[in-house]
């Protein structure tokens, strides 16, 4: 082979592996129909040799009885690619039990071929305390064998989900919840819409439905002592009752505080009336569109600088189960972020929760405590105004916080929130976060998807 047909050649394949190396990051297919599977599990718990502390509140609740048995459940996702998402009934999970599901399902993803795993929570402030955070007199609130049912669930939820798989089309539609919902920070920015994939299989029979909602599962209040999955429980039961549909539920952008309303004084009736009203707006819904049978997935790892000396502590204690490492008196969280596409719908998976002006930008009149410190590009900037969030995927990073009103105790910094600031806000969410570099962090995450995408 002459010389300059020795290069031709040689760059060709060069520029065959770099395009192999970048297409490699995006995992995408395209099918005639979407398969889809639908699964769940109990978690298996018993109250009377157990301790079980509820999770969201204070610390040392334990669990005085079962108002209704928290559940795991799975959804099996195909066209071309092969995706299974998971829900877990609880408060979050660590990036760390998010890891034991994984390997605890390796069987399974050699079997189905599955591509990747996603492991989310509902943000259910009634369930067992799956981080740790809740136990009596500052001890690891997690009970083994409750963790070990949650594990095992997820495994039955997924392999139930496979075992059901059938061809069908999926419809996106969502319908406004802004009259159930509140926001408890300054400002008030938040998505008031209720999300809806409805699986419609070919063959007839249930559907599916994966719901999408930026809301705390806190309908019962902080005074609660019954185990529960909270509203998404009644959710799911208002929709099979009337249409025999099972439903999975994921929460949206919620940091900041968004909740559903209190609308009755009775924290039972609170939390099964809030359900089914969202369940009614779920069925209000008159307006889908039919989404083309593709998927895609892209991953993008995220480190965070953390900064707070309780997680920190937390962390090296064995309480916490975050992927942190500490290096010349640096300590860093290692967490991803993830853009699942089905059809032409953006759905951004991220860890934590995400204030809401993070994603869809802030209120112009709202004055922040550090106006001089610049805000990322909010992340529909970088992905689109149609842009979905399914937060605590994943991981649980705590909030993830606007730098220009990321506040701090001056003497106790993560330790004790500030006095009120000239909002009325006593910025407690930030006791809860890793600390104000998170928000570049996962911004910058989201820069690289973008740019895979163009």
């Amino acid at each position: 082979m002459k010389k300059h047909l020795r290069i031709i050649a040689l760059l060709i394949s060069l520029s065959l592996i770099l395009v192999s190396c970048g297409s490699a990051r995006i995992k995408a297919g395209i099918a005639e129909k979407f398969t889809v599977g639908y699964g769940e599990s109990k978690i298996g718990f018993g109250l009377a040799d157990e301790t079980i502390y509820v999770a969201g509140y204070r610390g040392g609740n334990s669990a005085a009885g079962i108002l209704d048995n928290p559940k795991v459940k799975a959804v099996w996702l195909e066209a071309g690619q092969k995706v299974l998402l998971i829900s877990a009934d609880c408060i979050a999970l660590a990036s760390g039990t998010v890891e034991w599901i994984r390997a605890s399902l390796s069987d399974f993803s050699r079997r189905t071929g599955c591509d990747e795993i996603h492991v989310m929570s509902t943000h259910d402030h009634a369930g067992g305390d799956t981080l740790g955070l809740w136990g009596k007199d500052g001890i690891d609130g997690k009970n083994e064998g409750y963790m070990e049912a949650l594990v095992q669930a997820a495994v039955s939820a997924a392999d139930a989900a496979y075992s059901e798989r059938c061809e069908g089309d999926i419809y996106f539609g969502s319908a406004d919840c802004s009259e159930l919902l509140e926001d408890t920070r300054l400002p008030t920015v938040f998505d008031p819409m209720i999300h809806c994939f409805r699986f419609e299989p070919d063959e007839g029979g249930d559907g599916v439905r994966i719901l999408n909602l930026a809301s705390h599962a806190e309908a019962l209040g902080g005074d609660n002592s019954l185990i529960s999955a909270d509203f998404p429980a009644y959710i799911a039961e208002s929709i099979a009752e009337r249409t025999g549909d099972r439903t999975i539920y994921f929460p949206g952008a919620i940091g900041g505080l968004i909740r559903t309303a209190f609308t009755d004084d009775d924290s039972i009736d609170n939390c099964i009336d809030t359900g089914r009203g969202i369940a009614d707006a779920v069925l209000s819904i008159d307006s889908e569109i039919r989404l083309e049978p593709t998927l895609g997935i892209v991953t993008e790892p995220v480190d965070i600088e953390c900064e707070n000396t309780l997680f920190i502590g937390m962390r090296f204690l064995g309480v916490l189960e975050n992927d942190i490492s500490a290096l010349g008196g640096r300590v860093t969280v290692h967490t991803s972020v993830s853009l699942l596409t089905v059809g032409d719908r953006r759905i951004l998976l991220l860890p934590g929760e995400i204030f809401p002006e993070l994603v869809y930008g802030n209120d112009p009149d709202f004055v922040p405590t550090h106006p001089e410190r610049e805000d990322p590009p909010t992340l529909c900037e970088l992905l689109g105004d149609e842009l979905l969030i399914f937060g605590l995927a994943d991981d649980e990073i705590g909030y993830i916080i606007p730098p220009s009103d990321f506040e701090l105790h001056e003497a106790y910094p993560y330790l004790d929130a500030p006095e009120k600031d000239h909002n009325g806000e006593n910025h407690y969410e930030e006791t809860n976060s890793v600390g104000p570099g998170a928000a570049a962090a996962i911004a910058d995450a989201v820069k690289r998807i973008a740019e895979i995408l163009k």
